[in-house]
């Protein structure tokens, strides 16, 4: 199924695209873009805005959204091939918080397939979530980081 597209008044680089998935909805607005994927109580929103050339990403869901964990990452040219890039990344988790490795994979991701400063914020709580739960979640987030990806690859934005 075709994910839903909702545009409005927008004057950035960023276009429109439509993204193929089964359970996945994708919105538009003003340099900003929100794609939710999953069904509840596992349903992941990926929250992204763009300020000037650099990404702030937020994964959220669950029964309490909130900020568990928070990495920052820079690209730069790998030390042990220049012609390729690479990226630093730093992670603040929050205590009692298990975000951090998410939050950390995708803001080096990130950074080094568009080649920009990236935030993530991560927080997502699913109350007596079990293992495959946990698993669920993890696709979810995955899902939507390479639908997110791939809007800039059809779409050449950055």
């Amino acid at each position: 199924m075709k994910a839903r597209v909702s545009i409005c008044n927008y004057t950035c680089l960023w276009t429109a695209v439509t993204i193929l998935c089964a359970k996945g909805e994708l919105g538009l607005c003003d340099n900003q873009i929100v794609i939710k994927y999953g069904e509840e109580p596992y349903k992941v929103t990926l929250q992204a805005s763009k300020i000037g050339g650099d990404l702030l990403i937020s994964l959220l869901g669950g029964d309490e959204p909130h900020i568990g964990a928070v990495a920052v990452s820079v690209p730069h040219p790998s030390l042990s091939d220049p012609d390729k890039l690479s990226a630093s990344t730093s992670v603040y988790c929050f205590l009692e918080h298990k975000e951090d490795d998410l939050a950390r994979k995708y803001a080096g991701r990130i950074a080094k397939r568009l080649n920009t400063k990236t935030v993530v914020t991560a927080g997502i709580h699913v109350s007596n979530i079990t293992s495959p739960g946990i698993e669920k979640v993890v696709n979810n987030c995955e899902i939507l980081i390479e639908q997110f990806l791939e809007s800039f690859v059809n779409a050449n934005d950055l």
